[in-house]
C-alpha cells in the first residue's frame, strides 16, 4: 500500500493552500482594468466609424436629392423656354395674318373673361 500512501500524500501536498505572490491582486486587477479600457476604446471607434459611415450615406442622399432638384428646375426652364419660343413664333404668325387683313393693334382689357 506503499504505492497508495503514496499517492495520496502527493494529491494532499498538490491541493494545500498557497499563499499568493505579495502583489497579484494589484497585478490582476491592472490587467482586467487595461482589457476594459482596450474594449471600451475598441467600442468608442466602432461606434465612431458607424457614426461617420451614416454621416456619409445622409450626405450622400442629400447630394443626390439636390441633384435631382436641379436637374428637374433645369427640365422645367427648358420647357417653360420651349414653351415661350412656340408662343412668340405663333403670335408672330398671328400678328403677320391680321396685318395681312389690315388690323394693326388688338386692345385688351384686364379683367375679362
Amino acid at each position: 500500500m506503499t504505492g497508495q500512501n503514496d499517492f495520496e500524500d502527493l494529491l494532499k501536498a498538490s491541493l494545500r493552500r498557497v499563499e499568493p505572490p505579495p502583489g497579484l491582486q494589484a497585478r490582476i486587477l491592472a490587467a482586467v482594468r487595461s482589457r476594459r479600457a482596450r474594449r471600451r476604446t475598441a467600442w468608442l471607434c466602432i461606434a465612431a466609424a458607424v457614426s461617420l459611415a451614416v454621416l456619409a450615406a445622409s450626405l450622400a442622399v442629400a447630394w443626390r436629392r439636390e441633384r435631382l432638384r436641379a436637374e428637374q428646375a433645369e427640365q422645367a426652364r427648358r420647357q417653360f423656354e420651349f414653351a415661350i419660343r412656340i408662343t412668340c413664333e405663333r403670335l408672330a404668325r398671328l400678328d403677320r395674318q391680321l396685318a395681312s387683313i389690315g388690323v394693326r393693334r388688338i386692345h385688351f382689357e384686364e379683367g375679362l373673361p
